[in-house]
């Protein structure tokens, strides 16, 4: 199999952009360390957990059920450890809309 100078050279500014993309979430996750907020932590990470379940919940509805069905029953213990933030109440329902478009496109 042969592979085109034009396919490595995309692969090496993917690379090289990954690599500076984890520096720069090294350095605000090292900052919000330092700073002592975790609360602001968690809630980035819970962003970025959703945008990974927006892709596989997309990739495959079947998937998505199943999703539902764990953050229906975690959604209590999650919304009381953020301390009520409403946002997490609408986290279902984003969920949910996320889970029709992709069943309904397949």
């Amino acid at each position: 199999m042969r592979i085109s100078p034009v396919s490595m050279r995309s692969a090496g500014w993917q690379g090289i952009g990954f690599f500076l993309l984890a520096l720069v979430a090294a350095y605000e996750v090292g900052r919000y360390i330092v700073k002592g907020d975790f609360l602001t932590l968690f809630i980035a990470t819970g962003g970025a957990v959703v945008c990974v379940v927006a892709v596989v919940v997309l990739n495959n509805w079947r998937h998505g059920v199943y999703i539902f069905v764990v953050w229906l029953v975690l959604e209590d213990l999650i919304r009381k450890y953020l301390g009520n933030n409403i946002a997490v109440y609408f986290g279902k329902d984003v969920l949910l809309v996320i889970l029709y478009v992709a069943f309904l496109a397949a």
